[in-house]
């Protein structure tokens, strides 16, 4: 029997708890977007007053027109649609968290009347041009767009957080100085050169400038000493010398670069965890001054000794090295998180490599054979 598209309470929301029932069903996707878009779906007054929190997310739908009649809601979250147009959100007028995010939409206009937005995810759409003035914008996200204008970036000056991977930028100074408290900048999988500007953000606690492989010169990050994490993974950066002023830094990643030294990382006592995987690294004994290091990623460099580690690590991969001294290693035994064994490449006499699973039932490994002897045990074991 076919439904009756003349019967506008075919569904008849009561509560909160109901509604969540429903979106959870089994049901094909064409079965929403019809409702939403012949309003089959209604809600009683009751709900549309109380509902403050709303999500539909993953459906494939393309049509919101019914979202204009939850007037009150704060929080909207409609990511992973087919959705192109959203005029009907612009009814929302007490709307503070709005996440678009894996849509279609070009034409954000509709957004202008909600001046009470401090949360906007519009990554993953067809955008070309951000415009908007939105005051009291705290966190933006506008990655991975095809963005040519973005000159609404200057009409949020309270933004802390802020998301422009993906979107071809060669020039920071797209980014308008007037942002004193952004906190969170992320800029990962651009064609950035040159990145002097960024001395302006001195209050940064969080960097990302992965895959910005034309980038080689970090020298203006000596001024962003409020850094706690610091990406620069899959860049051109041979030099970290800036590095040793930003003494608040607690992660760093860096692998796939050309770094070689890591001496400037010794005045960082508060690092935590470093990913230093396929650098130019051979040593590492800068890292035994880091009193507060626990996690230290190193796969596939040139290291050769280990043994400066001594100090206990929650977890330590060193896979894909040249390690030829590794007695004394030990790895905390209390933490469930670590692994149970060891990958070491071991480099024999004659130069051949092995890789070498060695297994330690009760997570603290301690190594004191003569490398001959360790070589031999370690060729039988071979996997």
């Amino acid at each position: 029997m076919q439904p009756n598209h003349s019967n506008s309470q075919i569904l008849e929301i009561v509560n909160q708890q109901q509604l969540e029932d429903l979106l959870e069903m089994d049901a094909p996707p064409e079965i929403w977007e019809d409702a939403l878009y012949r309003n089959l779906l209604s809600f009683c007054q009751e709900f549309v007053q109380e509902t403050k929190k709303f999500t539909f997310n993953g459906r494939k739908i393309e049509y919101i027109q019914l979202i204009s009649f939850l007037t009150n809601i704060t929080e909207l979250y409609l990511c992973d649609n087919k959705i192109s147009d959203i005029f009907a959100i612009s009814k929302l007028k007490y709307l503070k968290y709005l996440d678009l995010k894996g849509n279609c939409i070009e034409n954000i206009s509709a957004l202008q009347f909600l001046p009470d937005l401090t949360y906007l995810d519009l990554s993953k759409n067809k955008l070309t041009s951000y415009t908007l003035v939105l005051s009291n914008l705290q966190y933006l996200s506008l990655d991975y767009n095809k963005l040519q204008d973005k000159s609404g970036l200057q009409h949020s000056p309270k933004l802390h957080i802020l998301n422009l991977s993906d979107i071809k930028i060669s020039d920071l100074h797209i980014i308008p100085h007037q942002l004193f408290g952004l906190k969170e900048l992320k800029l990962c999988q651009n064609v950035l050169q040159e990145i002097s500007y960024i001395s302006n953000f001195v209050d940064l606690q969080y960097l990302d400038f992965g895959w910005n492989k034309l980038l080689y010169n970090i020298e203006p990050l000596k001024f962003c000493t409020q850094l706690t994490t610091l990406s620069i993974h899959e860049t051109d950066v041979t030099n970290i010398w800036p590095l040793q002023y930003i003494q608040h830094l607690k992660i760093l990643l860096m692998n796939n670069t050309k770094i070689i030294d890591l001496h400037p990382l010794q005045p960082l006592n508060k690092l935590e965890l470093i990913s230093a995987c396929s650098t130019c690294i051979i040593d590492i004994s800068p890292l035994s001054k880091l009193t507060s290091l626990n996690y230290a990623y190193l796969i596939n460099n040139k290291i050769t000794n280990v043994e400066i580690l001594q100090k206990t690590l929650l977890k330590t991969r060193i896979q894909k090295n040249l390690l030829y001294q590794i007695k004394k290693f030990r790895q905390q035994k209390s933490s469930s998180s670590i692994r149970k064994y060891f990958l070491f490449t071991v480099l024999t006499n004659k130069s051949e490599k092995y890789k070498t699973r060695i297994k330690s039932p009760s997570l603290e490994l301690i190594l004191t054979k003569r490398r001959i002897i360790f070589q031999l045990q370690c060729k039988t074991r071979l996997q």
